[in-house]
């Protein structure tokens, strides 16, 4: 009797008969679109938070303007005063020098309400999705408005 080594291989070998890379890329796209809607639902719910708060910051920094208005109005007041007793000469230079630095302090803290007041806008109309607004979407011209100074 006469022994030979038996040996065998085995193997297997898969054929994708499916079309794997486009269901891949199908179940990929779907996961997207479901972060996507977590994110859009996420940021619409950070922009109802917000809104409100920055619509009271638009109201104070309006009320801050108004105030400084005010105190422009009286320290234009003070300085005609102060120039009419200066001519009289009832007023010395000193006096009338620091009243007119008080009456440029107050523009200046008026000219820096403005400027608040604005960015302020600014920010609430850009959270709240009005900063430009479109009068004929077919043609996507933007309506600058309140945005850009006339020419």
């Amino acid at each position: 009797m006469r022994w030979e080594p038996i040996a065998a291989i085995t193997g297997s070998i898969e054929l994708p008969f499916g079309n794997n890379q486009r269901l891949g890329q199908y179940a990929q796209a779907l996961a997207s679109t479901s972060a996507n809607n977590i994110q859009l639902t996420d940021l619409s719910r950070t922009v109802e938070n917000a809104v409100p708060q920055l619509a009271e910051n638009v109201r104070r920094a309006r009320l801050e303007w108004e105030q400084r208005q005010e105190q422009v109005i009286q320290y234009e007041v003070t300085w005609g005063a102060t120039q009419r007793l200066r001519a009289a000469g009832e007023a010395t230079l000193i006096d009338t020098l620091l009243t007119e630095q008080e009456l440029t302090q107050a523009r200046l803290r008026l000219v820096q309400a403005k400027r608040i007041y604005a960015l302020t806008v600014a920010r609430f109309k850009r959270e709240t999705g009005t900063l430009i607004t479109f009068a004929d979407w077919t043609q996507a011209t933007a309506n600058l408005s309140g945005l850009v100074a006339p020419r």
